[in-house]
């Protein structure tokens, strides 16, 4: 039987989301799961399920109530299906690559089941990649990365949760009896645009099925030495337009963009990116595919070491949370905090690996861990047939970027002055048939997605009201707040896992916004869902919102 306990303390993974559930159960395979969520009805509570805790907005669950003041958790049970990893994959007598795979095995569980420790010690047959796929082996788990409706990179690849060609789930109905469906696409009355990204709404996802393809490896290349406006230029013409020509001339491209890998100070000795000179990190990939179907035999078993890793292993949580202490301090912690940023922003472009062949998958997972932080993402349009140079790209880029050196130079006080300390990253891709996925577009469509985010250090307090810490936290959410209108302005919808709950203002009144974003995508996910789950078991107060306005 699953292991339930009371007076658990939930978190997630970078301590800005915290609940105290009636009950918390870990489920260890589907029958234990079923047998939760049976004994769960029977109690008349709610039910949220978490896994990898790599989450921003309160998806799972969170003490805090919306608008303000507190939650009562009592009333949920939540499960953790952190123990379901089972794995399994077929070739179909169609032809089909089908990976079989439970909601909280990780990504780094489906390298080992998919390819193993290729060429030296393979997984079993068929070996296979997807053609797409996140970044942090090591934390995020397969069911949130679906509902949620997360991404990878590859300019010509959907989002994660379209490669799903089924899901069997487990749903509570109007008797409030337990039962399991399988959706699949195989079956065109399936409402596969809804079940894919459900936001964990509808019911809990027990297995979900993967299409694959053959194993094939990636020829990476990454540079750090091209000036900012040659990699992506503020005004982009007919005669001047490098960012289109490298997303649309490269399969797999990311740039990141450290605030501090160059910089100066002014005549008050602030500390000041040096727009001038700065640079950014490009991350390439070129998709090296056989006829075939075998990975050609030059792919080494690792990518290159990667500052990610680096970071975090060479500072973490610890730095961000001194960088954030230091930042309330005096002269001499600032000057630390100075020193750091330069420091750090020096490391990651240093450590960027250079050239090389992987395989897909260890081309994908460059960060084999992470230290916690906080996030800001939207996905962004990129329509060619209305704006051919992806000036809107440019906008949302150099928002940041002028945002931040701007903040640097102007801002009065110390801690409000460096509210980007980690990165700005975009990353590209096609776009998503998912009707809540933040790339959604009809089918057929040319639209492709830029999925644009900053990020900034999460520190831990030993108590959640010192003042350093609300200052760190204040002037993250008053960036988040200046950012999010000029990326809504441009199209945008902001990454549900995301941090968008502070753009929760009266000002912004993004939950309305919402509803003119998606629109009619809103109307017809929330009538199957409503159907799906007439007792409103997997919906609460923050998911609820989301379909209220």
């Amino acid at each position: 039987m699953s292991d339930c306990k009371t007076g658990y303390t939930w978190k997630n993974t970078s301590q800005t989301l915290t609940a105290t559930p009636g009950n918390y159960c870990k489920a260890k395979d589907k029958n234990d799961l079923i047998e939760i969520v049976k004994a769960a009805v029977g109690k008349g509570q709610k039910i949220r399920v978490t896994g990898g805790r790599h989450s921003w907005y309160p998806l799972v669950l969170t003490d805090e109530a919306i608008g303000g003041g507190s939650l009562s958790d009592s009333e949920f049970c939540l499960i953790d299906v952190s123990e379901m990893t089972a794995i399994s994959k077929e070739k179909t007598s169609e032809g089909l690559y089908l990976v079989h795979v439970e909601p909280g095995a990780t990504m780094g569980d489906l390298e080992n089941a998919t390819m193993g420790k290729w060429p030296e010690h393979p997984a079993p047959d068929p070996l296979v990649a997807l053609p797409t796929n996140g970044v942090i082996p090591t934390e995020l788990q397969i069911g949130g990365f679906v509902g949620a409706g997360c991404h990878g990179t590859g300019w010509e690849q959907p989002t994660i949760p379209d490669l799903v060609y089924s899901i069997e789930m487990i749903l509570v109905d109007e008797d409030k009896n337990v039962h399991v469906r399988t959706f699949s696409e195989a079956n065109a009355d399936d409402p596969m645009d809804i079940i894919r990204v459900n936001l964990g709404t509808i019911g809990i996802m027990s297995q979900i099925t993967f299409k694959a393809e053959p194993l094939f490896c990636i020829h990476g290349v990454d540079t750090v030495d091209d000036l900012m406006t040659d990699v992506i230029n503020r005004n982009p013409s007919a005669s001047s337009h490098p960012l289109k020509d490298l997303v649309e001339s490269t399969d797999y491209l990311e740039l990141f963009w450290f605030p501090f890998n160059e910089s100066k100070t002014d005549w008050h000795l602030k500390l000041l990116p040096d727009l001038d000179k700065t640079k950014v990190w490009k991350k390439m990939g070129t998709a090296l595919k056989n006829s075939g179907g075998d990975p050609s035999e030059d792919c080494p078993k690792n990518v290159p070491s990667q500052a990610w890793d680096n970071l975090e292993t060479k500072f973490g949580a610890g730095a961000y949370t001194q960088i954030a202490k230091w930042s309330s301090g005096g002269l001499i912690d600032q000057g630390l905090v100075e020193g750091l940023l330069k420091m750090m922003s020096t490391l990651a472009y240093q450590t960027a690996a250079a050239d090389y062949n992987a395989a897909a998958t260890r081309f994908y997972h460059y960060q084999t861990s992470a230290f916690p932080v906080l996030d800001f993402s939207f996905a962004i349009p990129m329509d060619v047939s209305s704006d051919p140079y992806y000036q809107g790209i440019s906008n949302a880029w150099y928002a940041v970027v002028d945002a931040v050196a701007d903040w640097a130079e102007n801002k009065s006080e110390f801690y409000q002055r460096y509210p980007v300390n980690v990165a700005l990253h975009a990353r590209f891709t096609k776009n998503s048939q998912s009707l809540l996925s933040p790339a959604y577009q009809p089918a057929g469509s040319d639209v492709h997605t830029c999925w644009i985010e900053f990020l900034s250090g999460s520190p831990t307090p030993d108590e959640p009201d010192e003042a350093w810490y609300q200052n760190y936290n204040n002037t993250w959410a008053e960036f988040c707040q200046l950012i999010g209108p000029k990326w809504l302005a441009l199209g945008g919808r902001p990454h549900w896992a995301k941090q968008w709950q502070l753009l929760d203002t009266p000002a912004i009144n993004i939950y309305q916004k919402l509803q003119d974003i998606y629109g009619d995508n809103l109307t017809e996910f929330k009538t199957v869902r409503d159907q799906l789950d007439p007792t409103e078991t997997f919906l609460y107060s923050w998911t609820e919102k989301i379909f209220q306005g």
